[in-house]
Formats: C-alpha cells, sequence, structure tokens
C-alpha cells in the first residue's frame, strides 16, 4: 500500500438533531425527522418508512415548507435537502422535482 506524503483531511464541526419540533403556523406543529447545520448551511431530511405508499407532492411540499422555517430561523445562506422513501415516490412527485 502507498501512502501519500500529505493527506488533507476536512472535519467539518456540526450540530445534529433528530427528530427536531417546530411551529409552522400557530395550527400547525411539526417535527424534521434529521435536522443538522455547519455555519451558514443547514440540512433537513425527511424519512417515509410505509408499506405500500409513496410519497406524493404534498409531502414533499410540506418538508419544503419545514425547511423554510429552518432558513428563516437559523439564517441560512444554504439549504440542503433530502427525502428517503422505503416505497419511493410516485411519478406526480417526480413530475414536481424537476
Amino acid at each position: 500500500m502507498i501512502i501519500p506524503k500529505a493527506v488533507k483531511i476536512v472535519i467539518i464541526a456540526f450540530s445534529l438533531n433528530f427528530k427536531l419540533e417546530l411551529t409552522i403556523s400557530d395550527e400547525n406543529h411539526s417535527e424534521i425527522d434529521v435536522h443538522g447545520g455547519a455555519g451558514m448551511e443547514q440540512w433537513v431530511a425527511e424519512s417515509k418508512w410505509q408499506r405500500g405508499r409513496k410519497v406524493g407532492p404534498g409531502d414533499i411540499e410540506k418538508l419544503l415548507d419545514k425547511a423554510e422555517v429552518v432558513k428563516k430561523d437559523r439564517q441560512a445562506e444554504r439549504m440542503r435537502i433530502w427525502f428517503f422513501s422505503y416505497e419511493g415516490f410516485s411519478e406526480e412527485a417526480l413530475e414536481f422535482c424537476t
């Protein structure tokens, strides 16, 4: 095995929260499955483990609304948004994302 003389390692200090609770409006209390951030970048992720039900455009819109709340609250310049689905995504959801 060849070992390089210089190896650059980048370590990013970030916070990671599971099940971050937030209020989108007075009537709508919600949560984010995974939230993390480093500096001016924030990450949100949603995971749907539902058998027999694909994620639809409405599910994606809800996650985008949650991400917007985090962006404003954390004054983020950049958002990274992930959505994981056991059953996948409906055709309508895929079209919504393009």
